[in-house]
């Protein structure tokens, strides 16, 4: 009986810490919640993704955020950048928003439509739409002028 003693008074001394520690953090999580928000769940990338880069589902996760720290237009579903191009540099654990990925709408894009070590040819339609806003910032292209030069006299 006397070497149980210690056993349960330090037993007891265990768990009346583990409540007043569950309180504390209960107490700490209730104050951020009210000075940031709820936490929210986003797409982050998991390593540095480059421009122009076509983002596979080993290159972004999912994480929370406290809702005043969520960037605005940021995706909040890993589905939704799959196989979708960048614009620009995406660093590890930045947030993933829509800003900084190609949107097509529906519209197919030059570069996949035209196969590699293969050149793609447009024909002047008019000034402005020669090649249906097809290409985008980081194609290469090819001009090829033909002059009209008019002989006088």
């Amino acid at each position: 009986m006397e070497n149980r003693r210690p056993f349960i008074i330090s037993s007891i001394c265990f768990l009346i810490s583990i409540m007043l520690i569950s309180a504390y953090v209960s107490v700490k999580r209730a104050e951020l919640t009210a000075d940031f928000g709820e936490e929210v769940s986003v797409v982050v990338a998991t390593a540095n993704i480059g421009e122009y880069a076509t983002i596979t589902p080993d290159m972004v996760r999912t994480t929370t955020v406290f809702k005043k720290y969520r960037q605005p237009s940021t995706v909040t579903s890993v589905a939704d950048v799959i196989g979708k191009s960048t614009y620009v540099p995406i660093y590890a654990d930045e947030q993933i928003t829509l800003t900084k990925l190609i949107q097509q709408d529906g519209k197919p894009v030059l570069d996949r439509l035209v196969e590699q070590k293969t050149r793609g040819v447009t024909m002047l339609v008019s000034p402005h739409t020669g090649v249906g806003r097809l290409i985008r910032p980081g194609n290469r292209v090819d001009v090829m002028v033909v002059p009209s030069y008019e002989v006088k006299g």
